[in-house]
């Protein structure tokens, strides 16, 4: 039960972080330099360098460490007032959930999505 309650208060921390991260109200963080947060701005500098290098569009970035933002950039057109929709991340919560569910023993790969069922008698 321990597991699971944990799971569960994970699963919502997440979400509640996305929500956070891609709301109007993002800018509510409290900034701090890198280096007071124990990030190094030479580490940031390359992780900037390594997207643009490396993804063809990235649109934006947020490091946020200890609920403080230690940095952040946009790429044209994007900016932080202009809402942008996730439409993939539903997947990641998804496959995060299911890993931390097999690593907890709830669950395994070879186990029927039926078989979770809450309708009783929908089983075969």
């Amino acid at each position: 039960m321990k597991k699971h309650l944990r799971t569960t208060s994970l699963l919502f921390s997440l979400a509640v972080l996305t929500h956070l991260l891609y709301s109007q109200e993002s800018n509510s963080f409290k900034q701090a330099t890198p280096e007071s947060l124990g990030i190094s701005s030479d580490a940031v500098l390359e992780f900037v360098q390594d997207l643009e290098a490396k993804i063809d569009a990235v649109h934006s970035f947020m490091i946020i460490r200890h609920g403080k933002l230690a940095a952040s950039g946009w790429w044209d057109p994007y900016d932080p007032q202009t809402p942008h929709l996730m439409h993939s991340l539903s997947k990641s919560f998804t496959s995060t959930a299911i890993g931390l569910a097999i690593e907890e023993g709830l669950l395994s790969l070879d186990d029927l999505v039926l078989s979770f069922s809450l309708i009783k008698g929908l089983k075969s």
